[in-house]
């Protein structure tokens, strides 16, 4: 079995998760399941091609419970893989030792990488991935760090469901919506930048909000009603906005993360430098995850 460790709590784990897993080949994909911590794991597990396995609450508010749930999940499915999404010993540390003979490969998205091995305190010892594709730049100690520990390949293409959704669906009449998995108050931001797009283009309102309290998964291939979409810039709102463009005009806002930096992301699309600028969609990224990961199985 191959482990696809995808924690976090928005729907950017699952959308890049889903993107990459349903392009894994067969033979790998009856092999694959993955684990989440989100709370949209409902919405999202009768899309997923794989079982999708959710911790418990009760794991989720202890870090013993979970470091023991962690181990069982381990032995019972007998694991000869690790994928991980983003965080390279896990989204708190905890992969820092366990399963240390256990294969890992890592897809790396942008990380703040002081503030999370600040966190794990003490890496010195760490058990590193055995590979990593960097899906987005990451800063230059990071980076060093990964090449010192990983053998590693960069891959900066756009993965989002978006790249298989129904663009023919997409309407030419105006139309605003909100998407976001945040809290109030960064929905409320974006509500007020909504109003400010939908004034300048004269489209009438209220913008429909999606949230994960919809049970809409994979929202990026929604069929679009909509003209405009105002969202944060994590790394899904980004990637489908760069494969929808010309079909939906995106517009980001970057919001403040501990591990992650909007800001520098949305920097980085709007001068052209976020995504390598040849050909290859992320299906490629898809098929050289898949045959990493078919070496150590």
């Amino acid at each position: 079995m191959i482990l696809y460790y995808a924690l976090g709590g928005g729907l950017g784990h699952l959308a890049r998760s889903l993107a990459l897993i349903e392009q894994a080949p067969e033979t790998l994909r009856a092999r694959v399941r993955i684990l989440v911590s989100t709370k949209s794991a409902p919405a999202a597990r009768a899309h997923f091609p794989c079982p999708v396995d959710s911790v418990p609450g009760t794991a989720m508010s202890d870090i013993h419970r979970y470091l023991e749930f962690l181990a069982n999940h381990l032995s019972r499915h007998a694991f000869r893989c690790i994928v991980l999404d983003t965080f390279p010993f896990g989204l708190l540390g905890e992969l820092k030792a366990m399963a240390p003979r256990l294969p890992r490969v890592l897809v790396a998205r942008y990380l703040r990488w002081e503030a999370y091995s600040s966190m794990c305190t003490s890496i010195s010892n760490a058990v590193w991935p055995d590979d990593a594709i960097l899906i987005e730049e990451q800063d230059s100690t990071y980076t060093s760090m990964l090449r010192n520990n990983c053998f590693v390949v960069t891959a900066r293409r756009p993965i989002s469901p978006a790249a298989s959704g129904d663009v023919r669906a997409v309407s030419c009449n105006p139309g605003c919506c909100i998407i976001h998995s945040g809290p109030r108050d960064e929905i409320n931001v974006l509500k007020n930048l909504a109003e400010r797009v939908m004034t300048d283009k004269g489209i009438p309102g209220p913008p429909e909000v999606f949230t994960p309290s919809r049970n809409i998964f994979p929202v990026e291939r929604y069929p679009w009603a909509f003209s405009d979409i105002v969202t944060g810039a994590g790394y899904a709102s980004c990637a489908a906005a760069v494969l929808l463009h010309g079909r939906v005009q995106y517009h980001l806002h970057p919001f403040k993360r501990r591990f992650d930096d909007q800001h520098l992301r949305l920097a980085r699309l709007k001068n052209g430098t976020w995504i390598d600028g040849g050909p290859g969609t992320h299906a490629q990224t898809a098929a050289l995850l898949w045959d990493i990961v078919r070496v150590h199985t």
